[in-house]
């Protein structure tokens, strides 16, 4: 009964989540550039009535970041829901994976290609509901929108911003287009992966290319270093371990007959085990200044190389099981509890201010196109995966806050 009263209200606002999240995919902005999307989703908030704080802008962060507060006014316990608000720089093809698509982002270079947009419009939809119900009778939710999720330009300050408000939990979703529309997948253990990130320059000399022994040329230089870090991660990483080989980028010259200065490699590396990142950060310095240094080069490399993301980790067994029990109340048969996912996520910064949960919610539908990859120009939405999304959220957060138990944050290993 419980159940089928909150798919009701779940149902009545899906118009909502629809209009909203298709409003959103047309007007997408970059990470740390998400102005109009502030002020559109500060304007939802405060149509509620909640109080909003902002971030604040800093060498990174553009500020763009903020929480939203709904307060019963009878203390009890205080919950986090997140969402991220930033797009790629990614021109979106009028084609999805199948079909030709129901939305396409106005704005070149633009797109909400990771589900950003459901993200938004299934948190706005939720706080609707949560409010509107009028079943929490103590405690407050902390709706948290973060900025830069993308580049990581946003968590950082929120992190500052949350660590006074003495949250006990903090739950996020992912819609995700590896698991069909109906399926969530709420794993004990990792379910994203941390990430290192690289960026190196190789310093040589420039000059004509019909002379190359005048010049030291530093694409040269940058091949060899890519072919001998391959070499060395399959022999010097433990292979039982997850540590992905992500080099992406590899520049030089913009003209053919021309050796650079310079050259750079790029690329992005995930595992699950800290200290797995942190040999191969130190074996990556290790092999990129040996062999430019054998080809006359050397290397620097920019200050945001190095472990970003964290591991998503769902560790904590009181939230995994009104998680799970969440989940089977309201969408019986939907429920995997062994998938994890090798992509990488700022929610496990979360785990900093207080224990956290994570799910990843299917949006993957042959007939509307759903299914592509994450980050691909061909990636969308299936709308109706909102009716998960949204549920799971509402449930959640009334499960939560309206359990008593109070939480010790020292028995949920928070750092």
């Amino acid at each position: 009964m419980i159940s089928q009263d909150l798919i009701e209200h779940v149902n009545a606002t899906m118009p909502f989540a629809i209009q909203t999240r298709r409003y959103l995919h047309e007007n997408p902005e970059v990470s740390a550039n998400e102005f109009n999307t502030s002020e559109y989703l500060k304007a939802e908030c405060r149509k509620l009535g909640l109080s909003i704080e902002n971030v604040s802008k800093d060498a990174i962060s553009a500020g763009t970041g903020f929480i939203a507060i709904f307060d019963t006014g009878i203390p009890g316990k205080i919950l986090g829901l997140r969402t991220d608000i930033d797009a790629l720089p990614i021109n979106e093809n009028t084609e999805n994976e199948t079909t030709t698509r129901l939305v396409v982002s106005h704005h070149p270079n633009a797109m909400h290609a990771c589900g950003h947009d459901g993200h938004m419009a299934t948190l706005l939809s939720a706080m609707r509901i949560l409010i509107s119900r009028r079943r929490l009778k103590s405690g407050k939710l902390i709706f948290i929108f973060e900025e830069g999720e993308e580049a990581s330009t946003g968590i950082h300050a929120m992190i500052r911003l949350l660590k006074g408000k003495k949250i006990d939990a903090i739950y996020g979703q992912h819609l995700f287009s590896g698991l069909e529309t109906g399926q969530i997948a709420l794993a004990e253990g990792p379910i994203t992966s941390s990430s290192l990130r690289v960026q190196m320059t190789i310093h040589g000399r420039g000059g004509h290319i019909s002379r190359p022994d005048l010049s030291v040329n530093p694409v040269i230089a940058a091949a060899y270093i890519v072919t001998n870090l391959a070499g060395a991660w399959v022999n010097q990483l433990p292979p039982e371990e997850l540590m992905t080989f992500g080099l992406s980028q590899i520049t030089g010259s913009p003209v053919r007959n021309v050796i650079p200065d310079k050259a750079y490699i790029g690329g992005s590396f995930r595992y699950h085990k800290d200290e797995v990142g942190e040999k191969a950060f130190r074996l990556i310095k290790e092999v990129s200044k040996s062999v430019a240094q054998a080809h006359k080069c050397s290397v620097s490399f920019s200050d945001d190389s190095g472990p970003s993301a964290r591991a998503v980790i769902n560790k904590d067994p009181y939230l995994i099981k009104i998680g799970r029990e969440s989940i089977n109340l309201l969408f019986p048969r939907s429920l995997i509890t062994d998938f994890r996912w090798g992509a990488s996520e700022s929610f496990g910064h979360y785990a900093k201010v207080c224990p956290t949960l994570f799910t990843l919610v299917g949006t993957k539908n042959e007939k509307v196109g759903s299914g592509a990859e994450h980050h691909s120009e061909y990636f969308d939405l299936d709308e109706k995966s909102l009716m998960f999304s949204i549920g799971l959220m509402v449930q959640i957060a009334e499960t939560f806050l309206g359990d008593h138990i109070q939480l010790e944050k020292g028995e949920h290993d928070v750092k």
